[in-house]
C-alpha cells in the first residue's frame, strides 16, 4: 500500500499483564492495558494470556450418570432441575454425595426424581430414582410448577405446590401440600418395616384441612378411625375416675412426633389396670410392594386413614401424658401440665428391643387389603411393650408444633429447614374456613423449631409475611453464616439470633432476573439484575455493582435480551463466579484471583448448581454443569483431565485429527477413538470447503464416527477437524492515533509478531491443528487473518497483515483442540496517518 505523506511508521506495542477484558464500556474506549475481548483465557495467571484449562468429567468430581453397573441403566430424559445434595447413609458417619435430578420417569409417563451420588464410606457410586411421581394413584401430584429441593441431616426434601390428585376426593379439593423426605435407611429391628436402602415418607404432618377426619391440639375429642384407646388388664392398677390424656405418635429414628391429641375418658366404676393405645389400619402399599415403595398415603373408600395423619411413615413408641386422677373439673378445649412425660420403645438402632413390663401397650395392625377392622379389635398383630422411663413434663411452650406447610421453596441451613410458603387456594370455597391462617397471608418465609432437634416441625409462630402483598420469593440462598431469599423486589436475610431466628429485608427495589440467577459465595449474595450484577454483603448490608460485567448485561447485543437464561454458580477450586447463559451456550467468568473476567464460548450444559466437592468428601466447592442428557462437568482447575478440552476427554481420546471419509452428516476417523460424553458439544472444520465451520456433535455413533449438523457442504478426506476445543480469541486494544486513541485517524497495519510461549498438549509442529491466527479487524468484521504453527519459530510468530483503517483491534485466536500455550506479547508493525481516513469501519 502506498504511503501518504507525512505518515509516520509506527509501532504498537503489547504486553498483557492482565488476563482479563473490560465489559463496562465500549470496546473501542479499552487501554492497552486490559483486552477487548478474552475468550478461552485462564483468568489467574497474570503477566501473560494462557489457555483456559477446560472442563472434567466423572474422574474429576466423581458423580456417576446412568450406566451398566449401577440401578439407573437408562438415560435420563427431559432433565428439568438439579440440585446439590450430600446426607448421612442412615445413622452411620458416611456420607453420600452427589445431584439430584427431576426428569421424566422411566417409562416416560410421568416425572420422577433421582439421585446420582458417590458413598464416602467406600468410594461406591450409584444412581437411583427416589420416587415415581406416576407410581401411586391414591394420592400424587399432577403438576410440577413450583417445587424445590434441598437437604438437611439424613434426608433429601421434595416440596411441591402443585395439583394432587386423589382418590378421596375431599384432598383435591384442599390443594394439600406434596412434601417428601427420601433416606438411606438400615434396618432397626424385626417390626422395622423400613429394610434397608433407599425409603421415602411424607414430610411431617398434613395440614388440617387435608384430613378427612379434622384433628389437631385445639380439638377434644379423637376419631376412631385413625386412634382409639381401649382397656387393658395388667397387674398395674388405675383407679376410676375422670382422666385428660395426651398422646404423640413419636419417632426417634426419624426425629418426628404427631400433633399431641387428648381426650376425657370416664373409668367404669370397677378398677382398671392399664391404658392401651391402638391405631388401626396401617395400610401398605398395595400399588407396588417393592422394597422401597411402602405406600406412605393411603385413604381408601372407607375413609380409613393412616399415620400420615399423625406425621409419621415410621413409628417406634409415643408420648403420654395424664391429669391427676379424678380431675373432673379440667376445662374443655384447654390443656394443662399433666404427670409426667413417659416414652415407649426407646431407639435402639441395629438391635432387637429387649422386652419388658410397664404400665402402657401400644400396638398397631400390618394390613394389606381394604378390609375394616373394627376399633376394639382385639384379634390383630401387636408389639411387645418395653419398659418405660421419664423424660421432662409436658410444656407448651417447649412442646410447640405444627405441620408443614405447602411450599414452594425449602432449604436445609443451620440445622433447621427455612421454606416459602404457596399462596394456593381450595377449589371449593366451603373449605375456606377450614384453612389455617397462615394459608390465607401473602407468601411467607417459614422455618422449623430451633429449639428442639425436629426439623420438621414448623410452629405456628415461624411465620414471617413478606412486606410487600405482591413479592414473590424466586429462590433462598444459603450463606456460610447467613441464608438470603431473593424476590422479585429485594433481598432478605435470615439469620439465627440466639433462639430464635431474625429476618430482615436490608435491601429493596432490586429485582432479580430468575430463580438461578444469584448465588451466595459465602455470607455474600451475587444477584444478576437487568442493570448488572450487585454484590450484596450479609453481615454489613452492604450493596456494590460488580462494573466489570455491567454493558455484557445491558447490551442488547450480547446477553441484554436473553437475561432470564442466565444461571449463576461458584468453584473454590478455580475461584471462580460463572455466568452461563444458556441461550447464547457461553460462559463468563469473574476469577477471584486477579478480578478479571472472561469468556467461554460453545457451552452446552443447560443447569447449574454448587455444592461441596464429592471426591473429597466436602474440601472446597464445586460448581456442576450439567446438560440436558444429565452429564456432569466441572472446571479442570488443576488441569488433571487427560487433554484441555470442553468436554473432559481422557488421554487416550482423540479430538484432533483428518477424515478418512468424506461426508456431509458425519466425522469420519477410522484411526479415532472420539471421547464418550461428546454429544452437545462442537466440532470445528479448520480446512478444506468447510474450513471455519462449527458443528455441533448430535450422535456417537461409534469410536471412529460422529454424527453432525450444520456443516455447509461435504468434507473431504484430509479435511482436519477439532473436537470440542476450547476457542481462544484474544482481541487486544484498538490501534491508537499520534499519541492517542484517535478514532478518526487511519492506521495501517503491515504485520504482526507474537511471543507464544507453548506448555504442552497438541502445540508440536508434528500435531496437525497446532495452529493460531493472527490479524486485524473491526468490531464485527474480520479484516483479514493469517495461520501460523504455534512452534514454527521458537518463542515468536508473524504473519503479515497489510490492512488499514481507523478503528482495527488486533487479535489472536485458535481452534484447535488440547491447546496448552502463553501469548506473552504482541507487536504491530505500521503506520500512523495525519489525515482522517475516508470510511472509518466498525
Amino acid at each position: 500500500m502506498a504511503e501518504r505523506q507525512h505518515d509516520d511508521h509506527a509501532k504498537w506495542f503489547y504486553r498483557p499483564t492482565f488476563p482479563g477484558m473490560d465489559l463496562r464500556m465500549s470496546s473501542g474506549a479499552i487501554d492497552s492495558r486490559m483486552l477487548a475481548e478474552a475468550t478461552g483465557i485462564d483468568g489467574r495467571n497474570e503477566g501473560g494470556l494462557r489457555v483456559f484449562p477446560g472442563f472434567g468429567g466423572e474422574s474429576l468430581h466423581g458423580i456417576p450418570s446412568p450406566e451398566a453397573g449401577v440401578t439407573i441403566i437408562e438415560e435420563i430424559n427431559n432433565i428439568q432441575k438439579v440440585w446439590y445434595a450430600s446426607v448421612r447413609k442412615g445413622i452411620s458417619p458416611d456420607t453420600l454425595s452427589g445431584l439430584v435430578i427431576f426428569a421424566d420417569n422411566q417409562t416416560d409417563d410421568g416425572k420422577a426424581l433421582y439421585f446420582a451420588y458417590r458413598d464416602s464410606s467406600d468410594g461406591s457410586t450409584d444412581v437411583v430414582q427416589l420416587e415415581d411421581f406416576a407410581l401411586w394413584d391414591d394420592f400424587k401430584p399432577t403438576t410440577f410448577e413450583q417445587y424445590d429441593v434441598t437437604c438437611l441431616g439424613k434426608y433429601i426434601y421434595f416440596v411441591n405446590a402443585g395439583e394432587i390428585d386423589s382418590t378421596v376426593s375431599i384432598v383435591n379439593a384442599t390443594a394439600p401440600p406434596y412434601n417428601k423426605a427420601y433416606f438411606w435407611d438400615f434396618k432397626v429391628n424385626d417390626w422395622d418395616r423400613y429394610i434397608g436402602g433407599w425409603q421415602q415418607r411424607l414430610m411431617g404432618l398434613l395440614p388440617e384441612r387435608c384430613l378427612v377426619t379434622s384433628v389437631n391440639t385445639d380439638r377434644i375429642g379423637i376419631p376412631t378411625d385413625v386412634f382409639d384407646m381401649e382397656l387393658a388388664g395388667d397387674d398395674k392398677p388405675l383407679p376410676p375416675g375422670q382422666y385428660t390424656f395426651g398422646c404423640e405418635l413419636v419417632s426417634q429414628k426419624h426425629n418426628l412426633r404427631s400433633f399431641m391429641r387428648r381426650r376425657t375418658y370416664t373409668l367404669p366404676d370397677t378398677p382398671l389396670y392399664s391404658i392401651r393405645y391402638v391405631m388401626n389400619n396401617l395400610w401398605l402399599s398395595e400399588n407396588n410392594p417393592t422394597p422401597g415403595y411402602h405406600q406412605l398415603y393411603r385413604q381408601v373408600s372407607n375413609s380409613q386413614t393412616a399415620p400420615l395423619h399423625w406425621g409419621i411413615g415410621h413409628v417406634d413408641g409415643f408420648r403420654l401424658w395424664r391429669t391427676p386422677r379424678n380431675d373432673t373439673g379440667i376445662t374443655a378445649g384447654k390443656y394443662r401440665p399433666i404427670q409426667r412425660l413417659y416414652e415407649y420403645r426407646p431407639y435402639e438402632p441395629l438391635l432387637t428391643q429387649p422386652s419388658g413390663t410397664g404400665i402402657a401397650y401400644w400396638r398397631f395392625k400390618i394390613q394389606n387389603d381394604d378390609a375394616i377392622i373394627a376399633p376394639g379389635t382385639r384379634e390383630i398383630e401387636h408389639v411387645d411393650d418395653d419398659g418405660l422411663y421419664t423424660n421432662d413434663e409436658y410444656s407448651a411452650e417447649h412442646h410447640d408444633f405444627g405441620p408443614a406447610p405447602r411450599m414452594k421453596r425449602l432449604l436445609g441451613f443451620d440445622n433447621m429447614l427455612i421454606g416459602v410458603t404457596d399462596q394456593a387456594t381450595p377449589d371449593d370455597t366451603g373449605l375456606n374456613e377450614s384453612w389455617t391462617m397462615q394459608d390465607r397471608v401473602p407468601e411467607s418465609i417459614v422455618w422449623s423449631a430451633i429449639h428442639l432437634d425436629e426439623p420438621e416441625n414448623f410452629p405456628v409462630l415461624n411465620y414471617e409475611p413478606l412486606n410487600d402483598p405482591s413479592e414473590r420469593v424466586l429462590n433462598l440462598y444459603p450463606g456460610a453464616s447467613v441464608a438470603f431469599a431473593l424476590t422479585n423486589k429485594s433481598v432478605y436475610r435470615i439469620a439465627r439470633a440466639g433462639t430464635g431466628v431474625s429476618i430482615t429485608r436490608p435491601v429493596n427495589n432490586i429485582s432479580a432476573v430468575s430463580q438461578d440467577g444469584a448465588v451466595a459465595v459465602g455470607d455474600t449474595l451475587y444477584v444478576l439484575t437487568a442493570t448488572g450484577v450487585k454484590e450484596i454483603d450479609g453481615n454489613t448490608n452492604e450493596v456494590r455493582n460488580v462494573k466489570l460485567v455491567n454493558r455484557l448485561v445491558i447490551d442488547d447485543r450480547q446477553w441484554g435480551k436473553t437475561l432470564s437464561d442466565v444461571k449463576m454458580g461458584y468453584d473454590s477450586f478455580a475461584g471462580a463466579l460463572i455466568l452461563l447463559n444458556t441461550d447464547q451456550k457461553e460462559m463468563v467468568i469473574l476469577w477471584e484471583a486477579t478480578g478479571a473476567v472472561t469468556r467461554v464460548v460453545n457451552c452446552p450444559w443447560a443447569f447449574v448448581t454448587s455444592g461441596q466437592d464429592v471426591l473429597s468428601d466436602g474440601v472446597g466447592q464445586r460448581c456442576y454443569l450439567v446438560t440436558s442428557s444429565g452429564v456432569i462437568s466441572v472446571i479442570d482447575a488443576f488441569r488433571e483431565s487427560g487433554k484441555v478440552t470442553m468436554c473432559g476427554a481422557g488421554a487416550t481420546d482423540t479430538v484432533n485429527g483428518q477424515v478418512t471419509s468424506a461426508s456431509a452428516t458425519a466425522i469420519i476417523d477410522t484411526g479415532a477413538t472420539f471421547p464418550q460424553d461428546i454429544v452437545g458439544h462442537s466440532a470445528y472444520i479448520l480446512s478444506g470447503d468447510c474450513a471455519g465451520e462449527k458443528v455441533e456433535i448430535t450422535a456417537r455413533v461409534s469410536d471412529t464416527e460422529l454424527t453432525v449438523g450444520g456443516l455447509s457442504g461435504t468434507t473431504a478426506v484430509d479435511d482436519r477437524y477439532s473436537i470440542a476445543p476450547v476457542v481462544v480469541h484474544a482481541r487486544f486494544a484498538r490501534l491508537s492515533g499520534m499519541g492517542s486513541d484517535d478514532p478518526f485517524l487511519r492506521k495501517v497495519g503491515h504485520s504482526m509478531s507474537a511471543s507464544i510461549e507453548a506448555l504442552g498438549g497438541e502445540t508440536a509442529v508434528s500435531d496437525p491443528n497446532a495452529f493460531i491466527d493472527m490479524g486485524l479487524r473491526t468490531q464485527d468484521t474480520v479484516l483479514t487473518t493469517n495461520s501460523v504453527r504455534v512452534n514454527s519459530v521458537p518463542d515468536q510468530v508473524n504473519v503479515r497483515a497489510n490492512r488499514g483503517g481507523a478503528k482495527m483491534y488486533p487479535f489472536v485466536e485458535s481452534y484447535g483442540a488440547n491447546m496448552d500455550y502463553e501469548i506473552e506479547a504482541l507487536l504491530v508493525r505500521g503506520q500512523r496517518s495525519a489525515s482522517e481516513a475516508s470510511t472509518r469501519p466498525g
